[in-house]
């Protein structure tokens, strides 16, 4: 008995590390999926930093209170859990792009960014660029300035070897 109690604590200290960790930590609903989705999905969000594991709803909300959140009306049902411990954004978004084409996987809801977030909300999020898109956006409006001030220099400079 000391040794099961043992073991669901580790669990839920494991989780709760995971979460703190966890830019995003995504509750999904995996029922009907094949191994081979799930296989595929696990495939591309470890590709983007993402790992899909699934645990008893129980030590999960536990590990979430002894973090301050509530996740009780997201754990009904089998679950998977999904953190994503560099970008915010692109694990949700990846999961929206697998939902869409397959149905049986529904996004319950998670924490984003020490918030605890329902479905519309993930939504909302998945929409949002991701950082690498954000840095090259930013580079780009940096590089604009610069860029049309050599072109000025350069048409003022082929004005005057003309004249």
């Amino acid at each position: 008995m000391k040794e099961v109690l043992a073991k669901k604590a580790e669990a839920v200290a494991n989780i709760s590390s995971e979460i703190q960790k966890s830019e995003s930590y995504v509750i999904v609903e995996y029922r009907g999926l094949t191994v081979a989705q799930m296989t595929t999905l696990r495939r591309d969000l470890a590709k983007i930093g993402g790992k899909l594991t699934v645990y008893k709803n129980n030590l999960v909300e536990r590990a979430a209170k002894e973090n301050g959140y509530d996740l009780d009306d997201f754990l009904a049902g089998p679950n998977a859990f999904v953190s994503a411990t560099e970008d915010p954004v692109g694990v949700p978004s990846l999961l929206y792009k697998f939902a869409k084409k397959n149905p049986s996987l529904v996004i319950k809801g998670g924490i984003v960014e020490k918030k605890v977030v329902g479905a519309e909300e993930m939504a909302a999020v998945s929409k949002l660029p991701t950082k690498p898109t954000l840095i090259a956006m930013l580079l780009g409006c940096l590089q604009s300035p610069i860029t049309k001030f050599a072109y000025v220099a350069k048409e003022i400079a082929t004005q005057k070897e003309n004249a």
